[in-house]
C-alpha cells in the first residue's frame, strides 16, 4: 500500500514540534520540582548554622561579661549602703537618746525621792522599796543601769563629790566615806554621776603652846 506524500510528512513530526515537546518536559518537571520543595522542609546550611551559633556565643560571652560587672559594682553598692544605713540607725539612737534623757534624769530623781522616803518612813520603807524596785525596772528597759557603788578610792569620772569630810589618817585620803545618791548610765554613757561624800586629809597645825616651847628652847 503506498502513502502519499501529505501522509509521510503528517506523521514526521517538525522541529517545531520537538521544540514544543522538549519545552513541556521541562515545564512539567520544573512544576514537579517545584511541588516537591513545597512539600519537604528545606536543610539549613551548616556553615551558615555553624556562624549563626558563633555568633550567638560571643552575644552570651559578652552579656556574661557585662552581668559580672555589674554584679560586683551592686556588691560594692550594697556594701557603702549597708555602712551608710548602719551610720544612720547610730544617728537615731544618738537622737532619740538625746530626746529621752530629760525624761529619764526625772525618772533617777523620782527614784531619788522614793529612796529617801523610805530613810525617813520606816513603816512605809518596804512599800517605798517595793515601788522603788518598779520604777529601777522602767529604767533597765530603757538602757539605764546604776553605777555601780563603790566606798574605795573617789572616781571623778563617775562620781561627784557632793560634801568633804577629814580624814583621820593620810591612807584614807581621796576615799569616798558615804554615797548619798545613785548614778546612772544610758547606754555606756553617764547619765549622771554617783553623789558621795569625800573624805580628806590635812595635816594639823602645830599648836601655839608648842610653837612658843620651841622658841623658849631655842633662844635659851
Amino acid at each position: 500500500m503506498s502513502v502519499s506524500g501529505d501522509e509521510s510528512q503528517s506523521a514526521v513530526p517538525d522541529d517545531a514540534g520537538i521544540e514544543s515537546t522538549a519545552k513541556a518536559g521541562h515545564a512539567g518537571e520544573s512544576e514537579l520540582r517545584a511541588a516537591e520543595d513545597a512539600t519537604e522542609p528545606e536543610s539549613p546550611d551548616a556553615t551558615a548554622l555553624s556562624r549563626q551559633l558563633n555568633g550567638i556565643q560571643r552575644i552570651l560571652d559578652e552579656f556574661q561579661g557585662h552581668l559580672l560587672d555589674r554584679l560586683r559594682y551592686d556588691d560594692a553598692k550594697e556594701k557603702a549602703f549597708d555602712r551608710l544605713y548602719a551610720e544612720l540607725d547610730e544617728l537615731k539612737k544618738d537622737r532619740a537618746g538625746e530626746s529621752l534623757k530629760p525624761l529619764l534624769r526625772d525618772l533617777t530623781l523620782l527614784y531619788d525621792h522614793i529612796a529617801e522616803a523610805a530613810r525617813q518612813s520606816p513603816a512605809a520603807s518596804q512599800t517605798l522599796d517595793v515601788i522603788r524596785e518598779g520604777l529601777l525596772e522602767v529604767l533597765y528597759r530603757a538602757d539605764v543601769e546604776p553605777v555601780a557603788v563603790t566606798t574605795g578610792r573617789f572616781d571623778r569620772s563617775i562620781q561627784y563629790a557632793a560634801r568633804v569630810v577629814a580624814a583621820d589618817h593620810e591612807e584614807q585620803d581621796w576615799t569616798v566615806a558615804e554615797v548619798l545618791k545613785d548614778g546612772f548610765s544610758f547606754r555606756g554613757i553617764l547619765l549622771r554621776p554617783q553623789h558621795v561624800v569625800v573624805r580628806r586629809f590635812r595635816p594639823r597645825a602645830i599648836s601655839d603652846d608648842s610653837a612658843g616651847e620651841g622658841t623658849s628652847d631655842s633662844a635659851g
